[in-house]
């Protein structure tokens, strides 16, 4: 059942990935708040709040990405032994995220 739910998840994380560089070029997004995007007058389009489509897709490749963590038992994070490797370092940015 374990080794199921490894493979499950890097398939998951496999394919969320290619989700994300196939929808990120898109550019679909919704818009959350026109009302506050417009200065004396004018129309601001960057100053609108936007949910892009690639955005949800890498929300789940992080939540997936988390569950293999923790499936994998790699959560063993020791921060007096702390060095930057490359496996420490997925760690450091899981957290900044």
């Amino acid at each position: 059942m374990l080794t199921y739910l490894k493979r499950l998840t890097q398939a998951l994380i496999y394919l969320l990935l290619g989700v994300v560089i196939f929808t990120a070029p898109i550019n679909l997004f919704y818009k959350l708040e026109v009302d506050n995007a417009y200065v004396r007058g004018f129309f601001i389009d960057y100053l609108v709040p936007k949910i892009y489509l690639h955005d949800i897709f890498i929300l789940g490749f992080i939540l997936v990405g988390g569950i293999y963590l923790v499936v994998n038992n790699n959560l063993k994070f020791k921060i007096k032994n702390l060095k930057l490797n490359t496996q420490n370092l997925v760690y450091v940015i899981l957290a900044f995220l």
